[in-house]
């Protein structure tokens, strides 16, 4: 089959068509024809080893000290179930699914298991939707829900919103009742068909110097630090970022 291959760290032209071998399923998996699969900021970071201060070593350690560990790359993906393993109960040959892998989707097929982040993808989404889900999608859904614990009637700033975990946060946070002020230097319209309430030109303002007091502030750009933010807090604010670096505290 045929697969997107890299053998060392950098830029996207470390990339290399090859033909590598077919998957072989255990008794638990499923066999996907990958139909789509998007290059997230995730994959990025993967690809060149651009892994932030302090989290370099382990994430080379990891990943891979001197070049990757595994050459196929791909995180998230949506295609369709074309062999299923024998003790498989969930799927079926032919079933369309989407979901999220530690590697490998950048291929032709994938082979994972049916108890992994696997699901059938819903009735009129295509792949390439489903496939650009999972990322954004479930880190909003943690960082929200998890983490934040956002309510209805809090005030939120998503810093990055015109991202692909900002879109998502955008929307997810609109649908719990908060009030949305989305930070961004893009795509201002978008952020008001999401549902932001409030869009903020990152380019020429500053967000924290408006009188505004957030109850979330949620970063997920990297282009702000919690010391930068912390007076535009309420007195039981929160904030959030999705890089461990320095530049969080």
């Amino acid at each position: 089959m045929l697969a997107a291959t890299q053998r060392i760290y950098g830029a996207p032209n470390v990339l290399t068509l090859e033909q590598i071998a077919r998957p072989t399923l255990s008794p638990r998996d499923l066999l996907i024809e990958v139909l789509a699969t998007p290059v997230t900021q995730g994959d990025r970071r993967l690809r060149s080893s651009d892994f932030p201060t302090i989290t370099w070593l382990p994430g080379r350690l990891m990943f891979g000290l001197t070049r990757p560990r595994v050459p196929v790359k791909g995180t998230q993906f949506a295609g369709r179930v074309i062999a299923v393993g024998s003790e498989v109960t969930q799927f079926n040959v032919g079933d369309n699914v989407f979901g999220s892998t530690d590697d490998g989707a950048y291929a032709e097929l994938l082979a994972i298991s049916e108890d992994s982040t696997v699901i059938h993808t819903p009735q009129g989404w295509g792949h390439a939707e489903a496939a650009s889900m999972p990322y954004g999608g479930i880190t909003a859904l943690v960082f929200l829900n998890r983490l934040a614990k956002l309510s209805a009637g809090e005030h939120i700033a998503i810093v990055g919103a015109s991202g692909g975990v900002g879109r998502a946060t955008v929307q997810l946070a609109r649908a719990l009742g908060a009030t949305v002020t989305a930070v961004c230097s893009r795509d201002h319209d978008l952020m008001r068909e999401l549902g932001a309430h409030h869009v903020v030109d990152r380019r020429n303002e500053n967000f924290t110097d408006h009188r505004a007091r957030y109850d979330v502030i949620f970063d997920t750009s990297g282009h702000v630090s919690f010391s930068s933010c912390r007076k535009s807090l309420t007195a039981k604010g929160r904030y959030l970022s999705v890089y461990m670096t320095a530049r969080g505290l």
